[in-house]
């Protein structure tokens, strides 16, 4: 009778804590275990002094959001008013579709601000999201295409480009600069994200993984990437993913000629190997 008595309350202790879940307004529906199983975990002797810390816990991220809510805000005034003194766009907002969680979303409409700045909407370029496409407002000017004339002047700028030392006509060295481009950090994190994307940048990045390692595919994909933004706001023109596509049978054919001339290769130091003596085979 004790343990069905005992059973009971802790039953109806249970169903206190899902009424509680309705009346609190959490919606616990998208979560994969039931509304038992969240009540059942709940039950617990809590300390007062731990439910005095989670109370502060819970004020404190409270007020963190705010305080990010309202500096977005105020990113957001900003943003306003140096668009209102640029010149207006012909083009019309074309939409990325895409989806930003509710980690990285923003208060204001980045996207459209984007369009106003750069004359482009940059966020349907893959990799580009609402933070880094914020930040690319923050560091470069709407006309930054003027500064430099060439692509290639502003990925040496970002320190994307590699500092080839030629001497005899012949590349010594090509490596990068020591030194840190805000810009160009912007363009590696983005190059990061697309390590494991189906684009055609993260074709391109795991080729050049493949033959030259994951520093030089980061390098070589924010480098890409650029180019393609420069280009894009210079020109005024639309992100096109077909004109990134490559053509799969003329690189498989490519990548077969490749592999054909090495086995030729291994053949020839094999013919070598076989007509020389042992001695002079160990020696080679």
């Amino acid at each position: 009778m004790a343990k069905k008595a005992k059973k009971i309350r802790k039953d109806k202790r249970l169903e206190l804590k899902i009424v509680n879940f309705d009346a609190a307004g959490i919606d616990v529906n998208r979560c994969k275990t039931s509304k038992e199983i969240i009540a059942k975990s709940l039950v617990g002797n809590w300390n007062e002094d731990l439910l005095f810390a989670l109370k502060q816990s819970h004020e404190l991220y409270h007020f963190i959001q705010k305080q990010i809510i309202e500096c977005e805000q105020k990113i957001g005034d900003f943003v306003q008013k140096y668009s209102i003194q640029l010149p207006p766009q012909k083009q019309e907002l074309i939409r990325s579709k895409k989806q930003s969680g509710q980690k990285v979303k923003v208060a204001f409409d980045v996207e459209a601000y984007g369009q106003k700045v750069f004359g482009v909407n940059l966020m349907r370029v893959p990799g580009i999201n609402q933070g880094s496409l914020l930040k690319l407002m923050g560091e470069l000017e709407h006309d930054f295409t003027d500064t430099f004339e060439t692509y290639r002047q502003f990925c040496r700028w970002e320190n994307l480009a590699p500092n080839n030392k030629i001497s005899g006509g012949k590349i010594i060295s090509s490596k990068l600069p020591k030194r840190k481009n805000p810009v160009g950090q912007i363009f590696r994190e983005i190059a990061v994200s697309m390590s494991g994307s189906k684009s055609p940048f993260g074709d391109y990045y795991r080729r050049i993984r493949s033959r030259k390692g994951p520093m030089s595919a980061l390098v070589a994909t924010a480098n890409k990437i650029s180019k393609i933004v420069y280009t894009m706001v210079k020109n005024k023109t639309e992100y096109d993913q077909n004109l990134l596509k490559i053509d799969e049978p003329v690189f498989l054919k490519r990548k077969l000629l490749n592999m054909q001339k090495s086995i030729l290769k291994l053949q020839a130091q094999i013919e070598i190997c076989q007509t020389r003596p042992i001695s002079q085979v160990a020696d080679y």
